[in-house]
């Protein structure tokens, strides 16, 4: 089992990555994503982190809180349109039905 530190750094991962994509995507435009600490929430199961721009022109949209396993440190992202609880709901009955967040040998991010 893992701890939260643990996770917050394999999570700092993740959000490294997005930072590195949307400053070269969007080279006029400074991205600044960062867990958002105060809303993080801890289950059985795991954590749920959320994340975000912290730069007020950068806002993220589209971008659903991750849960990462405290057996595992998988991550999965949880869907937008739907509720963190129905989220939640959705990884206990399957966790397969959320995008498994998967790191290449590159270093290249990407869900299931």
């Amino acid at each position: 089992m893992y701890a939260i530190e643990q996770a917050k750094s394999k999570v700092n991962e993740y959000i490294e990555f997005l930072n590195l994509m949307y400053n070269e995507t969007f080279p006029d435009i400074e991205f600044d994503v960062k867990i958002i600490e105060n809303q993080t929430k801890e289950y059985d199961f795991g954590w749920v982190f959320f994340y975000q721009s912290l730069n007020e022109e950068s806002r993220l949209g589209g971008n659903g809180p991750l849960i990462i396993e405290k057996d595992s440190l998988d991550i999965y992202e949880m869907m937008t349109a739907i509720s963190v609880e129905e989220n939640i709901k959705l990884y206990l009955e399957d966790k397969n039905k959320l995008g498994l967040l998967k790191k290449s040998d590159s270093g290249i991010w990407d869900s299931d």
